[in-house]
């Protein structure tokens, strides 16, 4: 398995470390001054969703100056992101400072939802995303995200099955591989 597990099946997986990108998101919010942190997780049924929504609850226990919330988006995409977002801004009195969505589509759907509520970002909300995909750093402003070695994983991916056809043996083996906070634009401090 390549990035989300089978559940209760005994497969190999090979992913990047996702609790530690979320924790590394988290702490540069709070460094920035940001208390009330929302996190946008994708579906409960998605593996990473469920790593990634404990990761961000446990980095937000640590801290102790933040507040954290997870709320669960109905998909991992641009459109899901944009209406859990309108959601959020119309129905809450006390708004997040803070976006941590559960990928960059996520993320890309907040900043479409921040411009047509006309806020702006990272003036009133900073977002930051998770995967890096290829254009996070073309989007307006330059999305923080955490950064995925795809290919890496790929190859990793590609040793462990090999070895499996070689030795005739598969182990349920989980290989984590580093991943990064890229630091760009769509995050800044606190608002006052």
């Amino acid at each position: 398995m390549l990035n989300r597990d089978a559940g209760g099946i005994p497969y190999p997986l090979v992913t990047g470390h996702d609790a530690t990108g979320i924790a590394a998101t988290v702490a540069h919010l709070a460094e920035l001054g940001h208390r009330r942190i929302l996190h946008i997780a994708g579906p409960a049924d998605f593996s990473t969703s469920e790593t990634r929504a404990a990761a961000f609850r446990a980095a937000c226990a640590s801290t102790r100056r933040v507040t954290g919330t997870v709320v669960e988006a109905a998909a991992l995409s641009v459109e899901s992101g944009q209406q859990t977002m309108d959601r959020i801004l119309t129905e809450h009195r006390n708004r997040p400072t803070a976006i941590v969505a559960g990928n960059d589509l996520v993320a890309f759907g907040v900043l479409r939802s921040l411009r047509a509520h006309g806020l702006s970002c990272p003036g009133d909300i900073s977002v930051a995303g998770f995967n890096d995909i290829e254009f996070a750093q073309d989007s307006n402003p330059p999305l923080t995200t955490v950064h995925v070695p795809m290919q890496e994983m790929g190859a990793e991916a590609a040793r462990v099955l090999l070895e499996a056809i070689e030795t005739k043996a598969q182990e349920p083996v989980t290989v984590h591989l580093p991943v990064s906070l890229m630091v760009r634009g769509s995050t800044g401090p606190a608002p006052a």
